[in-house]
């Protein structure tokens, strides 16, 4: 199951967005069971993260890790904006 439809995405969002734009997803592993969710084994493989061409079997720590990165990332690129550091 992907979580972002990334083949429904169009060729000219594509150019505005960016070129990994329509390949960043997420495949649910079809192997995962409800127990395995339930217990929080976070060192379960879920699900495959895909970009660009790259695909990653990936747990949920590491869905964690990448989402604090991200935010992270976004907070930083404010801060240089807000303190001028931009050019």
């Amino acid at each position: 199951m992907s979580v972002n439809s990334r083949y429904a995405i169009s060729e000219k969002k594509v150019q505005r967005l960016g070129k990994l734009y329509s390949s960043i997803d997420f495949d649910v592993s079809e192997n995962i069971t409800a127990e395995q969710f339930k217990t929080k084994n976070d060192y379960q493989v879920v699900g495959n993260f895909l970009i660009g061409r790259q695909k990653f079997p990936i747990t949920f720590k590491e869905i964690e890790r990448i989402e604090e990165t991200l935010h992270e990332a976004k907070n930083a690129l404010h801060r240089s904006y807000q303190l001028g550091l931009l050019q």
